[in-house]
Order: C-alpha cells, then sequence, then structure tokens
C-alpha cells in the first residue's frame, strides 16, 4: 500500500509539468500571414485556465491591444480593431506571465481579397 502511494505521488510530480498549459496562438496566425482589411481582426490560442492575455497589433507608429482571460479550459479569445492596408509591416504579440510569442513580418499591406475575377 506505501509503495502504491509512493508511485501516485512520483507519476504526479512527472506528469504535472506535461498537464500545465504553456501560452499558444492558434496556428494560422504565422509570420507573412496575410489579413483582410476593413474586418476585425480576431486572435485566440490557449493558456493556463484563469491566466490573464493581453494581445497587441502595431506598425512602427499605430498600435492597439487588449487584454483578456483564459477560460476554463485555458482558450482566450481577443478582437482587435479593424485596419485599413497602409502599407506597413505588422507585428502580433501575445504576453501572457513570463511567456511571450510574437508574429513578425506580417505583410507591408493588408491584403483584400476580392471574391469576383475576370475569366
Amino acid at each position: 500500500m506505501n509503495l502504491s502511494r509512493s508511485f501516485a505521488f512520483i507519476l504526479l510530480l512527472l506528469i504535472g509539468p506535461i498537464a500545465s498549459a504553456e501560452l499558444r496562438v492558434a496556428n494560422v496566425f504565422r509570420d507573412h500571414m496575410v489579413l483582410q482589411q476593413e474586418m476585425p481582426i480576431r486572435v485566440w490560442g490557449w493558456a493556463d485556465p484563469g491566466a490573464t492575455v493581453a494581445v497587441g497589433l502595431s506598425d512602427q507608429g499605430n498600435a492597439s491591444a487588449m487584454s483578456v482571460k483564459a477560460g476554463d479550459e485555458g482558450k482566450w479569445f481577443a478582437e482587435l480593431p479593424a485596419r485599413k492596408a497602409e502599407g506597413k509591416t505588422l507585428e502580433l504579440q501575445v504576453v501572457s506571465g513570463e511567456e511571450t510569442r510574437v508574429r513578425k513580418k506580417w505583410p507591408k499591406s493588408l491584403r483584400f481579397l476580392r471574391a469576383n475575377t475576370k475569366n
């Protein structure tokens, strides 16, 4: 009986760090991605449950940021204001505690993908 308690304790010590969530941003947010202009910019990901997550988008002189809380399962969602295509490189920064995730060199202009094309 004492051996099974020791085993359970050791197992918890080994699994504990694996079970803790790290700050993550959804895979669609990568360097050089394209955004649609004049539409809200929705960013999401995962962090420790209840953690505060700061999300910011900036270029050389214009920045927007907001802070959200991760839910019970660690999921978080932020909606940043829409932007026009201005020919500037953007940087997305997501911070929670001491963890930071950055996506750099977003498009030099926000591109609008047209639904109608000439055949």
